[in-house]
């Protein structure tokens, strides 16, 4: 019998949650966007030693992203509060360029091969974005 772990995007959250006005320009509060949430593979076979899951986490800001990593969450989807895991995807941009517009995220996970079979959901901690000069108060 085959146990299969399957990934579904669930919620990611991107906000900004401590913007700074460093290296900021003119103009109005926006928050981060997603470009894309990638994982792969899309399936595991947890009969198989340490299977792994890279998570790849595009997102754009028109002033720069501040985050240097986010928290990745797995959770079960039938048994979310007995099985759920975390771990953190960092920024390939090295060294780090808070005034890049567009910046990536990579980490990557070993499934324990005790891992109940099923769907499970990917969310990430929100990501922050920078304010600009003119920005005032919070969303």
């Amino acid at each position: 019998m085959r146990k299969k772990f399957k990934l579904l995007v669930f919620i990611v959250a991107l906000s900004v949650v401590n913007p700074v006005a460093s290296n900021a320009t003119e103009g109005p509060w926006e928050p981060p966007k997603l470009i894309s949430l990638e994982f792969s593979p899309t399936e595991l076979e947890l009969t198989k030693p340490n299977p792994n899951i890279t998570v790849n986490l595009k997102v754009s800001h028109p002033i720069g992203i501040k985050s240097e990593k986010v928290t990745v969450y797995l959770k079960n989807s039938t048994y979310p509060s007995l099985f759920s895991y975390q771990f953190s995807a960092t920024r390939t941009d090295s060294p780090i360029q808070s005034n890049l517009k567009n910046v990536t995220f990579t980490g990557s996970f070993q499934i324990p091969t005790s891992t109940p079979p099923g769907v499970w959901n990917i969310s990430t901690d929100p990501v922050q974005g920078l304010a600009s000069v003119r920005a005032t108060g919070w969303p």
